[in-house]
């Protein structure tokens, strides 16, 4: 059965990796590059090939062409995906402030 008026209740709005348009990559800092899904100024969804526990705090590194941007994070959700016998996770993280390099307009979600 399909919920009728379901209220977005999101913080703020999320946008594709290429909102950032200088992005040259995002890494855990110390740690694997990884593929960003989409993100917001509170949060992020990410693919990464190895298991993340819910709370787990993170810190991410943002390379543009401009700068090396870092924030910091922890997990919120984690589900374990594997496509043709290839290990990867979705993780949902929450920002512990807000990520202001984004523009202010153009949700995708």
């Amino acid at each position: 059965m399909l919920r009728k008026n379901i209220v977005n209740r999101r913080k703020a709005p999320r946008f594709d990796a290429s909102a950032i348009p200088s992005l040259k990559s995002v890494h855990l800092d110390e740690g694997p590059e990884i593929k960003l899904i989409n993100i917001s100024r509170v949060g992020a969804l990410i693919e990464i090939q190895e298991r993340m526990l819910p709370g787990s705090r993170v810190s991410l590194k943002f390379v543009t062409s401009e700068m090396v941007h870092f924030i910091d994070g922890r997990i919120v959700r984690c589900n374990v995906d594997s496509i043709d016998k290839v290990f990867s996770c979705q993780c949902a993280i929450a920002f512990d402030k807000d990520f202001t390099i984004l523009p202010p307009d153009k949700e995708i979600y």
